[in-house]
């Protein structure tokens, strides 16, 4: 998967994951980037899209004069060839350029960037082994890097051809002990056969997925996201690995978020409002991780459409369900992107992110630097509306203020909002106190201003010498910002869908765990056969030269307790000498440390239930204290003299 770069994140080096979506800066050379958020690799690649018919010539011609981009592209693009879209030649495209042309068909063409995330393609699918090669593995006499108990299962679960039976094997899944790197490296094939299998089965083997990405091991996240994406978007598919992905934590947002889209596009409104409510679940999970997870949601409004825009937008607005803003600084900045990319989201933004009062000049004089800073005017307009006055009336801050938004009020699309921020910073000063600064301003613009800021200063009492007084302002509310016809059909298509989905899950988990319960009263062999072993035995080491035997020191007379140069007989019955009590002593020991070492071993193996271990300490227990008994019968038995 990936997303080609919105031309705005594009010239300031910033990129999205392709594997979870949050935000990436891109370096200023080399095109391998890491995620620091998911661990995932990606590559920036760039590659030529034919021009549009309605592409203007003099747009073709004009370079890209954005500071920094230009050196930041060339170095990018020296090790990229890119194919021209017409005759399919091979050229190195121009780095001041967006717009190429092809020097041998002469098309003209528009560069794009993207990042497409690094994967391994094209896994093995387990392999039936036997119990031969599990015992080599526990004896370490093979190198193998999966578990052949694990594959084993997975290989069972897929060629199984009786249901029940397959809903037991299935059913090994819900433990944690099988929650390991084998389970990860086929869980491709897994998920795969769960697609065309019975609900029960699928819900049982995607069972994995949820506890993959809820273990400790934060390895395990990519390539299980890269496993999901094998299947997820076929709409037709099991919807209980959307939910098995709603358990993990920010990482899985982008991918769920994808679904929805391709599922809205397909006219699959239950699919995709089932992958929105899976972001949903990660939003009431992970309170840790919000700020990058409100990003993710926010840039991936970039390309949201339809139903899962009417979702983003409400849910951005409600604060995600929990309370959550998104800190105000950030949010600026991504309304400016907007501005230049899809501005027609601006009026819903702004109500995405609160601003209280300043607390003192220094954080004032702070929000003006970002908001001058914007490079789009509507951005600039649609965030001042928060702005406020400025803290103690303070006169130099308070002109600053109205000098910004002040050409703003030229400019049709931003009017409004450039009204709105300037009755604001009025509005908030107190009553007598407006400064003379934004007083004389206001004298100095009387015939150009309109009355919705005239009012605001009459009605903060200091219009005295500025207004006429015979003059009458009106109030009036600053203009709301209405969902639009279309985004209130989205709305109600996600509130619509939203309860379809959640009600066909409850309809059919009853069913689904009767059928379960059933079959685990089975009695379903993992290992088919004995053998013989179908993974070869490592080669043995090479002996290493023995080195010339040291003369063993002869014992001292009289020394009973010296160890005996060769076995020593006991005898069943009778009295027994020190040597004789020493050497029986250690075989019983030897024999027990050995007994309990298997057990052990046995314990290792997945599936184990709680009345498994429950008989093996057990027979520890009684293993201890058989070789008690042993050893004081041997000890009654001694004689030093014998």
């Amino acid at each position: 998967m990936f997303d080609v770069l919105p031309e705005i994140l594009r010239k300031s080096r910033r990129g999205m994951c392709p594997t979870c979506g949050a935000p990436l800066q891109l370096a200023e050379a080399g095109r391998n980037v890491r995620c620091n958020f998911c661990g995932g690799d990606c590559k920036l690649e760039h590659r030529l899209r034919k021009l549009e018919p309605e592409v203007k010539l003099d747009e073709i011609a004009q370079p890209d004069r954005t500071k920094g981009v230009t050196r930041w592209l060339s170095r990018q693009r020296k090790r990229e060839q890119c194919e021209c879209p017409g005759c399919g030649s091979s050229f190195e495209p121009q780095a001041d350029h967006s717009h190429q042309k092809c020097p041998y068909c002469g098309s003209e063409s528009k560069l794009e960037a993207r990042l497409a995330a690094l994967t391994t393609q094209n896994t093995q699918g387990p392999q039936q082994r036997t119990e031969a090669d599990r015992l080599n593995q526990q004896r370490r006499l093979i190198d193998y890097p999966w578990d052949i108990w694990t594959e084993q299962l997975c290989w069972r679960v897929i060629h199984e051809p009786d249901l029940m039976k397959r809903l037991n094997l299935a059913g090994n899944f819900s433990t944690w002990g099988l929650i390991n790197p084998t389970t990860a490296h086929f869980l491709p094939h897994l998920l795969a056969h769960a697609q065309s299998d019975h609900p029960a089965v699928a819900r049982d083997l995607c069972d994995a997925v949820g506890k993959l990405l809820c273990s400790d091991d934060a390895n395990y996240a990519v390539p299980v996201l890269q496993a999901c994406a094998g299947v997820v978007f076929d709409v037709h598919g099991q919807r209980t690995i959307l939910s098995e992905l709603a358990l993990g934590r920010g990482v899985c947002i982008k991918l769920l978020l994808d679904v929805a889209e391709v599922a809205a596009a397909q006219n699959a409104r239950d699919y995709a409002c089932h992958a929105c409510w899976g972001v949903n679940t990660i939003f009431g999970r992970n309170f840790d991780q919000h700020e990058t997870m409100a990003e993710i949601v926010l840039y991936r409004m970039f390309y949201l459409t339809g139903t899962v825009l009417g979702w983003a937008v409400y849910i951005f607005k409600g604060g995600f369900h929990c309370g959550y803003r998104l800190p105000w600084k950030k949010m600026v900045t991504a309304m400016d992107d907007f501005a230049h990319e899809r501005p027609e989201l601006l009026g819903e933004l702004r109500h995405c992110f609160y601003l209280g009062p300043a607390k003192d000049t220094a954080e004032y004089a702070d929000r003006l630097a970002v908001l001058g800073g914007l490079s789009h005017p509507h951005a600039r307009a649609a965030a001042g509306t928060i702005l406020g006055a400025p803290p103690g009336n303070d006169e130099a801050l308070g002109l600053a203020a109205v000098e910004l938004f002040h050409p703003l009020l030229a400019d049709p699309a931003t009017r409004t909002w450039a009204i709105m921020a300037l009755r604001a910073v009025i509005s908030g000063c107190d009553k007598g106190q407006v400064p003379q600064s934004i007083r004389q301003w206001i004298k100095s613009n009387l015939d150009t201003l309109p009355d919705e800021i005239k009012r605001e200063l009459r009605w903060r009492e200091s219009d005295k010498g500025i207004l006429p007084a015979e003059a009458t302002y009106y109030w009036t509310s600053d203009p709301k910002d209405e969902p639009t016809p279309e985004l209130k059909k989205l709305l109600a298509d996600w509130d619509a869908g939203i309860r379809s989905a959640v009600d066909a899950e409850h309809e059919q988990a009853p069913a689904m765990r009767k059928l379960a319960e059933e079959a685990e009263k089975l009695e379903v062999p993992v290992m088919l056969q004995e053998g013989p072993a179908t993974i070869p035995l490592k080669d043995p080491p090479k002996p290493e030269p023995k080195p010339e035997p040291e003369p063993t020191p002869r014992p001292s007379p009289g020394d009973e307790t010296a160890p005996p140069q060769e076995q020593v007989a006991v005898p069943a019955t009778g009295k027994l000498s020190t040597t004789q009590l020493m050497a029986e002593i250690t075989r019983l020991q030897t024999d027990y440390a050995d007994a309990v070492q298997k057990l052990a071993g046995e314990l290792q193996q997945p599936g184990k239930t709680e009345r498994d271990y429950a008989a093996y300490s057990q027979r520890m227990m009684e293993m201890g204290v058989k070789l008690q008994k042993q050893v004081e019968g041997l000890t009654a038995r001694h004689d030093p003299r014998a």
